[in-house]
């Protein structure tokens, strides 16, 4: 299988790589593994402080190849980006994010015991057990 190392944080370099493996797909080249090389600018989760493990210079040095921003300021350089466009951009994706919410909040709760059932072709016996022991107790109303 191919396999391509991209800079993840040059978004027409990311797309140069992905159209060429689809091509590639296309002619029946097989799949390309592209490994997208970036930073994780916050945390891992709102429990995380990453600086007690990195310091601030070095989110600074990273903060200056946010991929939004330099692809924004390579069209606004080529003259593509304007302020009409900002504005469309905006509002479409404040629309777009209020019909994520509305999905997701209106999306009924999946059946608790289907992770058991979707994770493996076979159950094994400890997971069958878990299994039961979580529809037991989902039985009594010992879990919520």
């Amino acid at each position: 299988m191919a396999g391509v190392i991209v800079d993840g944080n040059d978004v027409l370099a990311c797309y140069a790589v992905m159209a060429e493996a689809a091509e590639r797909a296309r002619q029946g080249g097989g799949p390309t593994l592209i490994e997208a090389m970036t930073y994780r600018m916050g945390p891992h989760t709102t429990s995380d402080d990453p600086n007690r493990y990195r310091p601030s210079s070095e989110l600074e040095e990273w903060a200056v190849r946010d991929p939004i921003v330099r692809y924004r300021s390579y069209l606004e350089r080529i003259g593509v980006w304007t302020q009409r466009l900002e504005d469309r951009v905006a509002a479409r994706s404040v629309r777009l994010r209020a019909e994520l919410r509305a999905a997701v909040v209106e999306t009924p709760d999946p059946d608790v015991v289907e992770v058991f059932d979707t994770v493996f072709a076979e159950i094994t016996p400890s997971l069958a057990a878990q299994r039961q022991q979580l529809l037991a107790e989902l039985a009594k109303g010992e879990l919520s």
